[in-house]
């Protein structure tokens, strides 16, 4: 059995057999994951840091430096990738990878929310 490289006709069968239903799911919640990280980092950062700072703790690094991006970055860039995920909904391939992107971003974001909220709680209960 021989490999053989694709030809450009040969994946454009596959990129049809991929129903449409699919292709705006994946956009849909690459949407979804790019309002998701707009609000954590415009409303739980925030919140969290006043919350360390209320308990008299001092933010951890990865938080003050989540809190140094402007709220208009921030909106700036979760529309700049709805239109890109808009943009690029015809190929798979992109629309994972904007998927990928968009969980991965929002991931970060929450490890270190949470981050800091634990090391919050161990410095409070501590003596």
């Amino acid at each position: 059995m021989t490999i053989r490289p694709t030809t450009a006709n040969e994946t454009g069968v596959l990129r049809d057999t991929v129903p449409g239903g699919a292709r705006w799911l994946l956009t849909f919640l690459t949407l979804l994951l790019a309002v998701l990280l707009a609000y954590q980092l415009t409303y739980f950062v925030p919140r969290c840091s006043w919350v360390m700072q209320q308990f008299g703790v001092r933010e951890p690094g990865y938080l003050r430096l989540l809190l140094r991006i402007p709220e208009w970055a921030v909106l700036a860039l979760a529309l700049a990738f709805a239109v890109a995920a808009l943009w690029q909904r015809n190929s798979m391939s992109r629309s994972v990878l904007f998927a990928l992107l968009a969980m991965a971003a929002n991931v970060g974001c929450l490890v270190c929310i949470l981050g800091s909220l634990f090391q919050l709680l161990s410095r409070v209960q501590s003596p």
